[in-house]
């Protein structure tokens, strides 16, 4: 069974400006209008897209090359019209494992601290399921 890591990660964005449209307002106070403008594209970068989230992997090095094949689907979805692009990727600033992954020896000491947790089990039922999870969970 996996485990869970908390990923924490940073991306830039880029896109190209180019205007397009007229210098509008003055048509009516002028004679012979015409707008000839023209204006070149300017390559734009930003900076601070900051996100987090898990995932489960059964070790970190799992978890990296997940979140690496999950970067490749991914795209910015804006609310400003514009259409950004991730600008080199995204940028893994922190890895932290938040749950183990689960193995027979992690369940065994599980079920054995909840075991010397409980009251109301007679010894010797509590001797009888330590016997077979000593005996069944060893690796």
């Amino acid at each position: 069974m996996p485990g869970k890591y908390r990923i924490c990660a940073e991306f830039t964005l880029s896109t190209e400006i180019t205007p397009e449209g007229c210098l509008s307002g003055i048509e009516d106070e002028v004679l012979d209008y015409e707008d000839d403008s023209y204006f070149s594209g300017e390559d734009v970068v930003v900076h601070g897209g900051s996100i987090n989230f898990v995932i489960e992997a059964d070790s970190e090095d799992e978890a990296r090359e997940r979140v690496d094949e999950i970067i490749g689907h991914a795209y910015y979805s804006g609310d400003d019209g514009i259409e950004w692009e991730l600008y080199d990727g995204l940028s893994i600033t922190e890895i932290t494992e938040i749950e183990p992954p689960m193995d027979m020896e992690r369940a065994k000491e599980i079920i054995l601290a909840f075991l010397g947790r409980v009251d109301n089990l007679d010894s010797e039922v509590k001797a009888a399921f330590e016997f077979v999870i000593e005996n069944l969970l060893t690796p």
